[in-house]
C-alpha cells in the first residue's frame, strides 16, 4: 500500500475514472447521514401545476419483465395508490424518462420523493408543488439544470437533496432559499462553480461536491455554521479559503485530487473539531504542512479520533488505513 496523507474514519477516498487532466466528473458517492421527517403543511407556492407545452408527456413506469399488460397495469395502480396513501414516492430504477403524473398529483402531500436511477432529463414546474417534502432524491438521472421555480417550491421543508451523478452545469442561486437543508449531494456532475448564496444554508451539515470541475470554493461557505462534512475531492481547487477557520463544527474536509499547495493556519486553528483532512494527490509537501500554525493541535485531534502514529508515520486506526507521508519526495502521494 502506497504512502499517503489523508485520514478517513470509515471509507477511503474515491478512485473513480478521470476525465482529461486527470479529474473525473462521474462516479458514485452515496451519503445518508441524516434522516428527515415531514415538515408542517403549507399552501402550494403557485396556483396551477400546468407545465409548459414544450415539456414531454409524462409516462408511467417501466414494464415488469415477463408480466402481462393487465398485471403491469395493476402493479402501477397499486404503486400509485401507495404513493397517495403514504406520501412516499418510490420510483427508483424504473427507466423513467419523465417525472410521473402520479407523483406530481401529490403536490404538498408528498413527504419524500425518490426518483433516483432513471433517465429523467427535465423537472417540470409542477415538481415545485412538493412543498412539504423533506427528502428528494434525483441521483443518477440526466438533469442539466435545477429550475429556479422548482427549487423555490421546496424551500419551506426540504432537508435532504440528492442530485449526484447528473449533468448539472451549476447549482442555482436559489439554492440559498432551502433554509432547512441539512444535506446536499451534488457529486459527479460537471459544475464549475458554487453560488455564494450557499452561505445562507446555516443548517447544512453535509456538503458533497466531489467529481466536478469546481475551481473555487466560495468564502461564503464559512457562514454555513452547522457544516460538519465537506467533500470536494476530484475538482480543480487551488486554494482553501482562510475564512473556513470559522467552521468550528467542521469534522471532515476532503480535498483529494485537487491543486492545493497549502492549508491556511486559520483552518487548523479555528476548526476546533476537525479530525479528518484528506489531501491525497495535491501539490502540498510535508514540510509546508507540518510547519503551519495549528498543525500540532490538528494532529492531536486526528490521533485521538483515528489512532496513534507508529513506525515513522503509519497510522493503524480502527479502519486499518494508512496516512503515511513520503518524506523522501516530501510530497503527499495518492492512496493506493
Amino acid at each position: 500500500m502506497g504512502n499517503c496523507f489523508g485520514f478517513t474514519s470509515s471509507s477511503s477516498s474515491s478512485s473513480s475514472s478521470s476525465s482529461s487532466g486527470g479529474r473525473g466528473v462521474f462516479g458514485t458517492f452515496h451519503s445518508s447521514h441524516f434522516d428527515s421527517s415531514s415538515g408542517s403543511h403549507s399552501e402550494p407556492w403557485y396556483n396551477s401545476r400546468a407545465s409548459p407545452s414544450s415539456e414531454p408527456r409524462r409516462s408511467l413506469f417501466a414494464p415488469l419483465t415477463g408480466a402481462s399488460s393487465s398485471a403491469r397495469a395493476q402493479a402501477n395502480k397499486d404503486r400509485q395508490a401507495a404513493w397517495a396513501r403514504t406520501g412516499m414516492v418510490g420510483g427508483r430504477g424504473m427507466a423513467l424518462i419523465v417525472v410521473p403524473e402520479a407523483a406530481l398529483d401529490l403536490g404538498p402531500r408528498a413527504k419524500s420523493v425518490d426518483l433516483a436511477d432513471n433517465k429523467i432529463s427535465t423537472l417540470p414546474n409542477a415538481a415545485g408543488s412538493w412543498t412539504n417534502a423533506t427528502r428528494i432524491a434525483l441521483s443518477h438521472n440526466s438533469l442539466d439544470v435545477l429550475p429556479d421555480a422548482v427549487v423555490r417550491g421546496w424551500s419551506a421543508n426540504l432537508r435532504k437533496l440528492l442530485v449526484d451523478r447528473n449533468k448539472l452545469r451549476e447549482l442555482p442561486d436559489v439554492i440559498g432559499t432551502l433554509a432547512k437543508l441539512e444535506e446536499l449531494d451534488a457529486c459527479g456532475n460537471v459544475a464549475v462553480s458554487i453560488p455564494p448564496s450557499i452561505g445562507q444554508l446555516t443548517k447544512l451539515r453535509v456538503l458533497l461536491l466531489a467529481r466536478n470541475r469546481i475551481k473555487l470554493l466560495p468564502a461564503e461557505l464559512s457562514t454555513c455554521t452547522s457544516l460538519e462534512i465537506l467533500d470536494a475531492a476530484e475538482n480543480e481547487i487551488e486554494e482553501i479559503p482562510a475564512t473556513f477557520g470559522q467552521l468550528q463544527r467542521m469534522k471532515q474536509l476532503k480535498l483529494n485530487r485537487n491543486r492545493v499547495a497549502k492549508v491556511p493556519p486559520q483552518v487548523l486553528t479555528g476548526c476546533a473539531n476537525l479530525h479528518t483532512l484528506e489531501l491525497h494527490d495535491n501539490p502540498i509537501d510535508h514540510a509546508t504542512l507540518s510547519a503551519t500554525d495549528g498543525f500540532s493541535e490538528f494532529e492531536a485531534r486526528r490521533r485521538e479520533k483515528h489512532g496513534r502514529i507508529v513506525d515513522g508515520g503509519v497510522m493503524l486506526g480502527s479502519a486499518g488505513l494508512d496516512e503515511g507521508v513520503d518524506r523522501r519526495a516530501e510530497r503527499f502521494v495518492p492512496h493506493t
